[in-house]
This record gives C-alpha cells, sequence and structure tokens, in this order.
C-alpha cells in the first residue's frame, strides 16, 4: 500500500513539474522574442522589469529541471537535501516575485503615453503579466477561502457527531 501512494505521489509531482516547466518555457520564449522585437531606450522600466522577470524564470526553470531530473537518482539523505535546498530557492523566488510585481505594477501604471507607443509589445506582454498573475492571486485567496469554509463545515460536523 505504501507503494501505491509513493507511485501516486511521484506522478502527481512529475506531472505538476511538468505543468509548471511548459507553462515556464512559454514565459521565457514569449518574453524573449518580446525584448528583441524592439530596442527602443524610451521604454527603460519596463524592459528592466521583463529582463529580470525572463532571467528569474530561467533560473527557476533550470532549477527545476535539476531537482527533477536528480531526485528520482539520488540517495535518500541527498535528495531530501536537495528538496529542501530546492524549497528555500523557490521560496526566494516566490518573494522576490511579490516585490517585483508590485514594483511592475507602478512602473507600468505611471509610464508616459509616448513610450507606451515605442514599446507597445513589451506594454501588452506586461499587461497580460500583470492579469495572469491577478487571476493566480484571486484564485488562490478563493481556494483559501473555500479551504477555511470546508475545514469549517468538517470540524462541525464532526462536532456534533460526538454529541448524538
Amino acid at each position: 500500500m505504501v507503494d501505491k501512494k509513493v507511485t501516486w505521489l511521484g506522478r502527481y509531482r512529475v506531472a505538476t513539474a511538468l505543468t509548471l516547466g511548459v507553462l515556464e518555457l512559454a514565459y521565457v520564449i514569449a518574453l524573449t522574442l518580446v525584448l528583441l522585437s524592439n530596442e527602443n531606450d524610451c521604454d527603460m522600466p519596463i524592459r528592466l522589469w521583463l529582463q529580470v522577470l525572463l532571467s528569474v524564470f530561467c533560473f527557476h526553470l533550470i532549477l527545476l529541471v535539476i531537482s527533477e531530473i536528480s531526485t528520482p537518482h539520488c540517495p535518500y539523505y541527498l535528495s531530501s537535501l536537495l528538496s529542501v535546498f530546492s524549497a528555500s530557492l523557490n521560496a526566494i523566488l516566490g518573494t522576490f516575485m511579490v516585490v517585483w510585481l508590485i514594483l511592475g505594477n507602478i512602473w507600468y501604471y505611471s509610464v508616459n503615453d509616448s513610450c507606451k507607443t515605442d514599446f507597445y509589445e513589451g506594454y501588452m506582454a506586461t499587461f497580460v503579466i500583470l492579469v495572469v498573475y491577478y487571476v493566480f492571486l484571486a484564485s488562490a485567496c478563493c481556494m483559501g477561502c473555500l479551504l477555511i469554509i470546508m475545514i469549517s463545515l468538517g470540524s462541525g460536523i464532526t462536532n456534533k457527531a460526538a454529541d448524538y
């Protein structure tokens, strides 16, 4: 029975990593194309925001590939050590991405209109990325609220069952 659980968890981990890797690869390709399409200097804050975002996605994609390839083939101790290191770097990158998202919002909404026309592709890419982040943030909040409701209902049901 333990083997089935480990196999199920391993498949879930691989499927999640594969999905995340494909999404990050799509972001890397799209951001590279946007940054190479126009070289104007007027758009420096947004260009810098997209370049750093591209670097973070590339770094995380490399980290994800290394950890997914090496984890199944490492001994247990090294595998757990690699998992702790990977989780720590993911936490640091996640915190940085929240700060970078806030900075991107400030830069996006405080730009002058002449720069928007010079680097239209970059501003559209930034807008799409910000919308995607807001959708994920909203869905995470909704899932958290749903989890709290389900936990409350579950605890209410089990507490009432003890009264009977």
